[in-house]
């Protein structure tokens, strides 16, 4: 039998998917990129923490262009403002593994304590870029009315 009487491979359609969610006909770098996507807009239909996190983030971002940072002071607000985000995604995603565990202790109706684990985690990040945002543009609003 020749090859010429096989009938043509079938490729899955766009709507078809390979597990997990992953479109099969996308490159394994892009079907990455789409799942990241999904899961950033998932937890921003979530809860509004993030978007907070983003506004403010906007906020600083727009006062270090009218300061003048410098490319070290660039760097920190970037690190810090990655550092929220990232610890606001682990709390989600912990959350969303064990959706089904009751959260809060039945006896004491308090959270459990992996969830103030997490809430801890994101507060210390958040209270850490807080501190140095507020080294960085202290320092540049000094230097700007001194000048």
């Amino acid at each position: 039998m020749s090859t010429s009487m096989l009938p043509p491979p079938v490729r899955p359609s766009r709507s078809e998917s390979s597990g997990f969610g992953l479109r099969s006909d996308l490159p394994r770098w892009r079907q990455r990129l789409v799942e990241a996507e999904r899961g950033i807009s998932q937890v921003f239909r979530r809860d509004g923490a993030l978007l907070i996190h983003v506004f403010v983030m906007c906020a600083i971002v727009a006062a270090g262009v009218v300061l003048e940072m410098t490319a070290v002071e660039w760097t920190l607000i970037i690190f810090g403002g990655t550092a929220i985000i990232v610890a606001e995604l682990a709390y989600h995603a912990l959350r969303s593994a064990t959706e089904q565990a009751d959260f809060h202790d039945t006896a004491t109706g308090r959270p459990r304590p992996w969830i103030r684990i997490c809430i801890a985690a994101i507060s210390i990040a958040i209270a850490g870029n807080s501190l140095a945002v507020l080294l960085i543009l202290g320092r540049r609003v000094l230097m700007a009315f001194a000048s």
